[in-house]
């Protein structure tokens, strides 16, 4: 594919899959209307502000194409450095606190409600740790010798 075919196909794979997500925010509002669950308003909460989440990272995405640049100047960088370094070491400790948690559950019967909710605090962590190492890599990447 040539650099202007890869970019079409981008940009309409990626707008589609903002209409998903447009779709997915929907799902979850009219979902939250029918039940009183806390737990599965808690889900259907998360699902949604991920999909809107999703939806502005998509946008950011798009634009980045349109342009040919990625959103970041260079005074962002400092900030973007404490914020990775401060935020490394918060996600590092609340990692480990809860694989702590679900650790003491074991493999034991019973716990189920405990058992599900830790592994995806957990899973969701890690998540927010990637991101930061993806950071990292992104401000590395434009500032090689800097960075």
């Amino acid at each position: 594919m040539s650099t202007k075919e890869t970019l079409e196909f981008l940009t309409e794979s990626v707008q589609k899959w903002q209409k998903i997500e447009l779709a997915s925010v929907t799902m979850a509002r009219k979902s939250k209307e029918k039940t009183d669950n806390p737990l599965l308003l808690i889900v259907l909460e998360i699902l949604e502000r991920d999909s809107e989440y999703h939806h502005r990272l998509q946008q950011v995405l798009l634009e980045a194409l349109e342009n040919g640049t990625l959103p970041l100047k260079p005074e962002d960088v400092g900030l973007l450095s404490d914020l990775i370094d401060m935020h490394h070491k918060v996600e590092k400790d609340v990692i480990e606190i809860g694989r702590s948690c679900r650790g003491a559950l074991g493999d034991q019967g019973g716990f189920v409600l405990p058992k599900f909710i830790l592994d995806y605090l957990i899973n969701d962590e890690e998540k927010h740790d990637a991101l930061l190492d993806g950071l990292a890599k992104v401000k590395s990447g434009m500032y090689p010798y800097g960075g």
